[in-house]
This record gives structure tokens, sequence and C-alpha cells, in this order.
């Protein structure tokens, strides 16, 4: 979402180098993992890598403490308004969602995802 943001001018501040470390990370846990197919897996690399290539093409700026605030607030919100405590949300409640959609494909992930964030119940 911060990605589309900054590419549309709206927030000034680059998400590139939180986008260094989602690659990373997902890379490197998602890669090893049973529970995912590659078509989902590849699909969210490559989404990842082109929106660190569009970021960084706009500007090759990294924002090293405004990525700590947003990540800080993302935290935070998660935790306060949802009331789900981020660190179980991604050790815990995001691999179980893994092994429900096993055989998931990366766009009807992705319109499931996207779907969560507009309608909330």
């Amino acid at each position: 979402m911060w990605s589309f943001l900054f590419l549309s001018n709206i927030v000034p501040y680059s998400p590139a180098a939180s986008l260094v470390i989602i690659v990373i990370v997902n890379y490197y846990f998602n890669n090893a993992k049973d529970s995912m197919t590659a078509n989902k897996f590849y699909g969210m690399l490559l989404s990842e890598l082109f929106l660190l290539i569009a970021v960084l093409s706009k500007v090759f700026n990294f924002f090293i403490i405004e990525n700590l605030i947003f990540v800080t607030i993302y935290g935070s919100g998660i935790y306060f308004y949802f009331n789900i405590n981020p660190i179980y949300l991604h050790t815990t409640l995001l691999p179980e969602d893994d092994k429900k959609y096993k055989h998931e494909l990366y766009f009807p992930y992705m319109k499931r995802v996207w779907g969560y964030l507009i309608y909330i119940p």
C-alpha cells in the first residue's frame, strides 16, 4: 500500500528499505515452505521486486528513519486497532493461512488478501 502511495506522490518517503527487508525475509522464509505453491511464492517475490525497482527508480533513497517510523506505526496500528500482536500475526496467523490455502495461486491469493483489506467486517 505504501509503495502505491509513494509512487502516486501522496507520501514523500520511499518504502525501499522496508521492501528490501520484506523481499529478503519472504524469500528465505517462504522458499522453504511446502505450504505454498511455487506460483504463489514467485508471484509474491516478483511483485515485491517490481515494487522495489519502481520505488528506487523514482528516488534512490532508503529513508531509514522514516521506514522505522512507518514500521512502528504499522505494528502499533495492528496491535491497537485490530487487537492483534504483529509478531503473532507473522509467526502464527499467516503461516496458518498458508497451510489453509496451501494450493492457492498468486492472483486468487491477492484478490483474497486485498478483499480483506477493503472489506473489514
